[in-house]
């Protein structure tokens, strides 16, 4: 094996996420509270804490449970496309709605209002709801943010497409979006926004300084650009979606996003958050990149997360980056972040690590991850510098070395090719799995179908119980007497399920 130790992989990857976080919350001149996090372990690594961060922050931690207000019995109507200020119109709805009402535009005939600045909502709690991404879009004109939240509660946004946007300064938050606690978006498309900051730019899309929920939404085509960064600090993260906390993604999907920085360190093409938790959803199409070398580079040209992250019945697919082009997991405190029936395929590690490089401890299960690109640094797919378990999982046609992980466990894997010093499962196979090439198989995410023949089929096993494969309902996790190794189960004769069928269940 050819391939160099993964402690040849770029500096400074340990702590950059409590360092993007920290940057993140400085420039936003905000205080927020988010209580006490579990701590980390002193002797992992990266072990640098977010309650070192949070713990310097003046809220109260009753401030963090309070639930959201709900929408007043009087929503406020918009009935006029224009921004002039009128009294029809969304701007003048915004300034005299109370907390927790609804901006009802969802009998607006246009297709686009267009905005002279930003709409400042000052609301703890707000909604605003439109007739459907398809039909209404609010459109910034590159004027400004389209909203900016600075209440402390939750700005919701429905049926709605949010586009154009632009933010710039020394550190630009929120291309078009900025919410100062939590964000949901359901239903809605971000699209077109550009935050470009000198020192620091992260969520081209969006920022929450709290969390961000995402249901049956779509965050494409956005930049998070530093033109002027420190080198070897963080400069840009969140291409698409920044959150502070936890970035949630539910049904949704990240795609064609950017995080780049001319000087300093990218992190996260598509999405990032302190903690991740994506389902059924696909990211694909990001990138995260910087000049390339050992001290400044692009990570994770995905996702990037901590420990806290959970990844369920989604693809990742085609994004890029110089380090970790599909995922990026740092930060360890005592949780195992967990890979579930997802695919991970043919993402690229320009410099190193096509697939995945994680920090902390991580569990895959019923999953495929096959033909990622990994550069001469690290030409490794998956490295794991923790522990790891891996069960019925594909990992093949990573480059010369599928995986590296001095503490790996599980059963029921087909696994082809590992760094020296990687001791597999016992009962790992390494043979061609026949993957057929990505594509719409039925459910809502794109998988690799198994050929005829493949020696992953029937060999695998399902510990977690799971009634379906990655597929979601109508595709079973078990057909015959045995489960398929990876995120497929082989059907010959079943009938494709609609895309619609899967709940989205947060």
């Amino acid at each position: 094996m050819t391939s160099r130790h993964p402690s040849a992989r770029p500096a400074a990857t340990h702590s950059n996420l409590s360092a993007c976080i920290a940057a993140v919350i400085a420039a936003s001149g905000t205080a927020l509270a988010y209580g006490q996090m579990p701590l980390s372990a002193p002797s992992m690594p990266g072990a640098q804490s977010f309650v070192q961060l949070t713990s310097k922050m003046a809220l109260p931690h009753t401030a963090t449970m309070r639930l959201p207000a709900q929408p007043s019995s009087n929503a406020v109507v918009v009935s006029s496309c224009a921004d002039d200020g009128g009294f029809d119109t969304l701007r003048h709805a915004v300034l005299v709605a109370g907390s927790g009402s609804t901006i009802d535009m969802s009998g607006l005939a246009c297709s686009k209002i267009t905005l002279g600045s930003a709409i400042e909502i000052g609301q703890d709690d707000l909604i605003i709801a439109g007739p459907g991404a398809g039909k209404l879009a609010i459109d910034g004109g590159q004027a400004g943010r389209v909203f900016k939240h600075i209440g402390y509660g939750t700005l919701t946004v429905n049926d709605l497409t949010v586009t154009h946007g632009l933010t710039t300064g020394d550190q630009a938050l929120g291309g078009c979006i900025y919410a100062k606690r939590d964000l949901t978006l359901n239903r809605s498309v971000v699209t077109a926004c550009t935050a470009v900051g000198q020192s620091l730019a992260a969520g081209g899309g969006v920022v929450a300084l709290g969390n961000l929920l995402a249901r049956s939404s779509e965050f494409s085509d956005n930049l998070a650009s530093a033109l002027a960064g420190t080198d070897a600090e963080l400069s840009a993260a969140g291409g698409g979606v920044f959150a502070v906390y936890q970035t949630s993604l539910i049904g949704s999907v990240v795609s064609g996003n950017t995080a780049q920085a001319i000087t300093g360190v990218a992190f996260a093409g598509g999405a990032m958050g302190q903690s991740l938790k994506v389902k059924y959803s696909t990211i694909s199409e990001n990138e995260a990149a910087s000049v390339g070398d050992t001290t400044n580079f692009g990570g994770g040209g995905g996702l990037v997360g901590g420990a806290d992250t959970t990844i369920l019945s989604s693809t990742i697919d085609n994004n890029s980056s110089d380090v970790a082009g599909g995922l990026f997991l740092l930060e360890s405190y005592p949780l195992t972040a967990s890979i579930m029936q997802s695919t991970i395929s043919s993402n690229t590690g320009r410099l190193a690590f096509g697939a995945i490089s994680a920090e902390p401890a991580v569990s895959i299960s019923n999953s495929t991850i096959a033909f990622n690109v990994s550069g001469s640094l690290a030409n490794i797919g998956v490295v794991f510098n923790g522990v790891a378990t891996i069960e019925s999982s594909i990992i093949v046609g990573n480059g010369p070395a599928d995986v590296y992980g001095a503490a790996i466990s599980g059963s029921h894997n087909l696994i082809n090719t590992s760094v020296a010093g990687t001791i597999l499962p016992m009962d790992t196979k390494s043979e061609d799995p026949k993957l057929q090439p990505l594509a719409f198989n039925g459910g809502p995410t794109r998988t690799h179908a198994l050929g005829s023949g493949s020696p992953a089929s029937g060999t695998g096993t399902n510990m977690s119980g799971f009634a379906n494969d990655q597929r979601g309902p109508t595709f079973k996790r078990v057909v015959g007497g045995a489960a398929d190794i990876g995120a497929f189960e082989r059907d010959t004769d079943h009938i494709f399920g609609s895309t619609l069928e899967y709940p989205l269940i947060d």
